[in-house]
């Protein structure tokens, strides 16, 4: 696997939260092989994996995992020259997705400028983290993102998260 992609299937089942896929990884048994598809640069990509052990010692010294961000997103605030060149009020630049999260599942990538959730306008970071506040697990999520020149709308049924 390489950074950024995003897991579609794991031994032919969709993944639909970070939660499954390490439950799915935690009930396989370590020497098996298994199957995955992921998305990689626009591309799905098969895989196989061998599932492995891991060290007590190692287990013990790793570091608690960090607080996820919701929709599982690292963004940053896009100034007002790269808004004016892009045509549009503001927005938030993706700079991290996590692959395994709401935000993959609904095909946010990397470098995407997101300027509306739902109905709310996203013009900077503290309107991005208002509008995500307001998502609660089950919801709808509908994605207004400019890539690469373009307008995209992405769509997720339902918030697992």
């Amino acid at each position: 696997m390489k950074d950024n992609d995003v897991v579609l299937t794991y031994n032919g089942e969709q993944i639909v939260s970070q939660d499954q896929f390490v439950r799915m990884i935690q009930d396989t048994p370590p020497g098996t092989a298994v199957e995955m598809k992921v998305l990689r640069e626009d591309k799905e990509v098969r895989l196989t994996a061998t599932i492995g052990t891991m060290a007590l010692e190692t287990v013990a010294e790793k570091p608690a995992a960090p607080e996820r961000k919701r929709l599982g997103l690292t963004v940053s605030p896009i100034n007002e020259s790269q808004a004016s060149n892009l045509g549009i009020p503001g927005g938030v630049r993706v700079r991290a997705v996590d692959p395994v999260s709401d935000g993959a599942r609904a095909g946010v990538r990397p470098g995407d400028v997101i300027v509306k959730i739902n109905r709310d306008a996203v013009t900077d970071v503290e309107s991005y983290e208002s509008a995500v506040a307001g998502l609660e697990k089950g919801d709808p999520l509908v994605l207004r993102v400019l890539r690469r020149g373009e307008v995209v709308t992405l769509e997720l049924d339902s918030l697992s998260e």
